[in-house]
């Protein structure tokens, strides 16, 4: 989101802390503002997004994608927090899934990081 905030002037350390810290506990805000992103071009909704169900794998804990083996982080702002899934996970797919901090994406193909690397 850093590029985003860049990209409307916003510049002010605390404006953006507290900005990142509203869009970390607010799956809707973080839907709004990527859609923003997308209509500004820095950041790419690919075709069929909007269909993907809320909950891809009932039974399965909230997790946050950030903190899978598949997820790397947006070439174009990598300290921004936005990324993508290696591993195509139909939960990705979904507007606000690769958000890093939260913890509100279920998916079957989440592998947690190694804590040691």
């Amino acid at each position: 989101m850093a590029a985003y905030l860049d990209c409307i002037g916003e510049t002010d350390p605390v404006c953006i802390r507290e900005f990142l810290e509203v869009l970390e506990g607010d799956l809707e805000q973080r839907r709004f503002f990527f859609a923003e992103a997308v209509a500004l071009g820095l950041a790419i909704w690919e075709t069929g997004q909007e269909s993907v169900l809320e909950v891809e794998a009932p039974g399965q804990p909230k997790v946050a994608c950030a903190r899978c083996v598949h997820w790397i982080p947006n070439k174009l702002n990598p300290e921004g927090g936005l990324g993508r899934c290696l591993a195509e996970a139909p939960a990705s797919k979904r507007i606000g899934s690769l958000w890093p901090g939260a913890d509100d994406v279920r998916c079957e193909r989440y592998r947690a990081l190694d804590p040691g690397t």
